[in-house]
């Protein structure tokens, strides 16, 4: 995918189509020697001595050298690709003005600049050089999924094309399984997982007849919380609004949970409900991965005089004392000798 940046940001996406079976091996080669990697030789020894057969009904084709491909299926095989794709990241790297990131098959560009200095033709030769490097090593680019997002000030100048085919420009784009929107907000994210996650809830209960809690909620932790929690250190923002909107799965998982086990009375409260089925909410979860994500980061880029510990309690955002026996609830603390 591509990203570009305008007055603030401009981002472009694009999908550069991962087509394994037209990587050439020569090509390969000399990117893995370039590397000097130990199994090096392993890996052009594998390339080397493959061979492959076309198979019609119960007929076979002669045996033939394969000259392009990496073996599919395979942990080798990404890594290959990741090898083989390295040229291109060079080549963006040298552009002047131009940053990329690189995530396996997509690829993000982007620039940032002020309007009344707007120069096209440097994200454009980013974008032809991509496009150039793909048709030149047998891949494609995928038109379909390249988009152009703006950030900041509209600027109606800014159009790219693809090989003569304009890129569309779009306010929301799906990114590594993230909605993203050029204003920055997580609201159109937020409301895709939480109807995907309301779904597979309601798929587990119409097919799930049975009343046991463990077997449910079991479900309920592998089907649809994951569907809650990828990426959330990106979107957890301390609103109670967005918090209250996350939490509606569940809030309404252990409601049809608490009436399968008790089919007449009063339902408890949400937070009775969680401590009865011993369930987290999702919004301490998000703030246990928050922190479990800082600690990770703190910890493998501290100063050497430096330590971490923990305060027991601590004031949220709510305004509200929070405070847990567990380890990476409680807020951390850098300290230097």
């Amino acid at each position: 995918m591509f990203s570009a940046e305008t007055t603030d940001e401009s981002d472009v996406f694009d999908g550069i189509k991962a087509n394994y079976p037209n990587i050439q091996h020569e090509v390969l080669a000399s990117e893995i020697k370039l590397l000097c990697l130990p199994v090096s030789q392993m890996y052009e020894e594998i390339l080397s001595s493959r061979k492959f057969k076309v198979k019609v009904g119960k007929t076979f084709s002669d045996t033939f050298d394969a000259t392009s491909g990496v073996p599919q299926g395979s942990v080798l095989g990404p890594v290959l690709f990741i090898i083989f794709i390295t040229e291109l990241s060079d080549i963006l790297s040298n552009l002047p003005g131009i940053l990329h990131l690189l995530f396996a098959d997509d690829l993000k560009i982007y620039f940032a600049y002020f309007k009344n200095s707007f120069d096209i033709s440097i994200i454009q030769n980013a974008i032809n050089a991509v496009f150039n490097w793909s048709s030149e090593n047998s891949m494609t680019t995928s038109t379909s999924k390249t988009f152009h997002m703006q950030y900041g000030p509209k600027n109606e100048d800014a159009k790219y094309f693809i090989n003569n085919t304009q890129i569309s420009t779009v306010t929301i784009v799906r990114d590594l399984g993230i909605m993203l929107e050029n204003n920055l907000q997580p609201h159109a994210h937020i409301k895709k997982i939480v109807g995907s996650a309301m779904a597979s809830m309601f798929s587990i209960i119409k097919r799930v007849l049975i009343s046991s809690t463990d077997v449910l909620i079991f479900l309920f932790n592998v089907y649809v919380r994951p569907i809650l929690e990828y990426g959330t250190q990106l979107f957890n923002i301390q609103q109670k609004k967005i918090a209250n909107y996350l939490e509606r799965p569940q809030k309404l998982f252990t409601r049809i949970l608490y009436r399968r086990q008790h089919k007449f009375g009063i339902i408890p409260s949400y937070p009775s409900r969680l401590k009865l089925f011993n369930i987290k909410s999702l919004h301490e979860r998000r703030n246990i991965i928050d922190m479990e994500t800082a600690f990770d980061y703190l910890h493998s880029n501290l100063p050497n005089d430096s330590s971490l510990r923990f305060t027991p309690n601590y004031n949220t955002r709510f305004k509200k004392s929070y405070s847990t026996t567990e380890k990476l609830t409680n807020k951390y603390r850098l300290t230097t000798h």
